[in-house]
């Protein structure tokens, strides 16, 4: 019998400080193709987990502008690199690298382990500038307790009425006088 192949909805690995997301990865065995399921369903399905962790970045650390979250995608010996930023307050954008390949030959070796490791070097410079930034950003204020001007009790809730266990059918007698 064939087995079904297990699907995730988290990233295969996470880069992460004790107070958020920074990058994630997504790695397959197999590189079907640019046209390839997997290709296609980890480069776009997992965007909105990048859109996530951009919005509870941006939460944490408000005043922060340059925030970067980097993705990785690794299937079989491809790499490719996706980075979302936002040149605006309002917008969200990702751009990608181009596919690079792992060396199959030993001629290939140098140039291509180069490309990759260029690669992983500048997304590392990514990362580690967003994680400066989160550092600035991160002031003494006091932390004191805040009162407000007004009451905030919500009001009491009216005492409900006693209704009666039986209705009287007799239209003679009156409800107030029984």
């Amino acid at each position: 019998m064939f087995a079904r192949k297990r699907h995730g909805h988290r990233a295969d690995f996470l880069f992460k400080t004790t107070t958020s997301e920074l990058s994630c990865g997504e790695v397959g065995r197999e590189n079907e193709g640019e046209t390839g399921k997997k290709d296609q369903a980890e480069g776009g399905l997992k965007c909105p987990k990048m859109k996530d962790m951009m919005y509870s970045l941006q939460k944490t650390y408000p005043n922060v502008e340059s925030l970067v979250v980097v993705e990785f995608i690794i299937m079989g010996l491809k790499i490719r690199v996706l980075v979302m930023d936002r040149p605006s307050t309002y917008i969200c954008r990702i751009q990608g690298t181009p596919p690079l390949y792992f060396p199959t030959t030993e001629d290939t070796f140098a140039i291509q382990i180069g490309e990759i490791l260029c690669l992983i070097i500048q997304a590392k410079g990514l990362i580690e500038k967003t994680l400066q930034a989160t550092k600035i950003s991160r002031r003494i204020t006091d932390v004191s307790f805040c009162y407000p001007e007004e009451d905030s009790l919500p009001p009491c809730p009216s005492t409900p009425t006693v209704s009666c266990k039986r209705l009287r059918t007799d239209p003679n007698i009156s409800r107030d006088t029984a």
